[in-house]
């Protein structure tokens, strides 16, 4: 290389984590609000980042390999864990926990509505593991994702929002109440 520069694998990795973090939780969001409503520029995001995450897991594990969505979000939270991500989580009762530290947080405490692309990651990763239909609620009522969802991923705590942590249960065929 030039100059004597050398740039190791876990180095590039990390780069190019930033890169899509920027991209999916700062810049993606402010440009598209430049255009047309933050809502609409949400809904957007969500779709975009949903097909892509579900895409992206789909290469690397078969489609429904993971029956349980609970043990499906978890393998989620651990990919956070193995990249090294500031992350911390909590399980609750069944099907409910809680992520104490977000390794998004950085971009997302100034712009809550950019949490749509954490909300999408979810929703992609749970369709591609669990083959089946997802969609997200938020605190407010608001829904992402197919009305005919198999799986909703309600969202009742929210740190951008002020609360100490953000809240999620899952909604599924056979999961215990909270």
């Amino acid at each position: 290389m030039s100059q004597g520069l050398e740039v190791r694998a876990e180095e590039a990795a990390r780069v190019y984590g930033e890169i899509l973090e920027r991209l999916m939780f700062k810049h993606s969001l402010e440009e598209l609000s430049r255009v047309v409503s933050p809502r609409v520029a949400a809904g957007l995001l969500y779709r975009i980042v949903r097909s892509s995450m579900r895409e992206a897991v789909e290469e690397v594990l078969p489609r429904g390999s993971v029956a349980d969505p609970m043990d499906a979000m978890m393998l989620c939270y651990r990919l956070f864990e193995a990249a090294g991500q500031p992350f911390e989580h909590e399980v609750e009762a069944g099907n409910a926990f809680r992520v104490t530290r977000c390794p998004h947080y950085r971009f997302t405490r100034d712009n809550p509505l950019a949490c749509v692309a954490c909300a999408a990651t979810k929703a992609g990763a749970l369709e591609a593991l669990t083959g089946k239909k997802v969609a997200v609620r938020l605190e407010d009522g608001t829904w992402l994702g197919p009305r005919d969802a198999e799986i909703v991923v309600e969202r009742t705590h929210h740190m951008p929002s002020g609360d100490p942590y953000c809240r999620f249960v899952l909604h599924a065929p056979g999961a215990p109440k909270p």
